[in-house]
């Protein structure tokens, strides 16, 4: 699926939160459409948007890395509750279960956005942060692959990338 150069240049220009919140947005809509009721989506989507309007992207980075799909799905031997100290192990059995019967592309679709909020957590952001405009585009073509209503990236463009070093102000759900 090919993504018209217009949408290109919008997620260029919109800043890491406001990519993020689209990401966020994309996952509610799934969420949903499919009817999906679980402790672990309740508990998800608020430290989700909580990256949308925190200064302290340390103690979200904390919070978030115990729930990213790609860490609690990995499957080296290595990789134990004692991993994530939020959870226990009893949790971190059913979090790894919950997650492994979910459809793998919104899955995707949830790491994928986290990805946004980590990649340039503390690093320079660049030009127009390729790592998370790379994210933002493979949530945009799940989202208009898996939802039955399209998002509208128009909503998130407001927020600029020339705002607070490409960070962009905070924004509110």
């Amino acid at each position: 699926m090919t993504i018209e150069w217009k949408i290109k240049n919008k997620i260029k220009q919109t800043s890491i939160r406001g990519r993020f919140a689209f990401g966020v947005f994309c996952l509610e809509k799934y969420i949903t459409e499919n009817d999906l009721k679980s402790k672990w989506i309740e508990k998800l989507i608020p430290i989700l948007w909580q990256f949308t309007n925190t200064d302290r992207m340390d103690l979200w980075e904390e919070k978030i890395s115990d729930l990213t799909p790609l860490n609690i799905l990995d499957e080296s031997p290595r990789n134990s509750h004692s991993d994530y100290p939020s959870l226990t192990e009893s949790e971190f059995i059913e979090l790894k279960k919950y997650y492994g019967e979910l459809d793998n592309e919104f899955v995707q679709m949830i790491n994928e956005t986290i990805e946004i909020g980590l990649s340039n957590i503390y690093g320079g952001t660049g030009d127009f942060s390729e790592s998370t405009y790379d994210s933002t585009i493979l949530v945009y073509k799940l989202a208009n692959k898996l939802l039955t209503e399209k998002p509208n990236f128009d909503n998130f463009y407001k927020s600029k990338f020339t705002e607070f070093h490409g960070w962009g102000n905070n924004v509110n759900k």
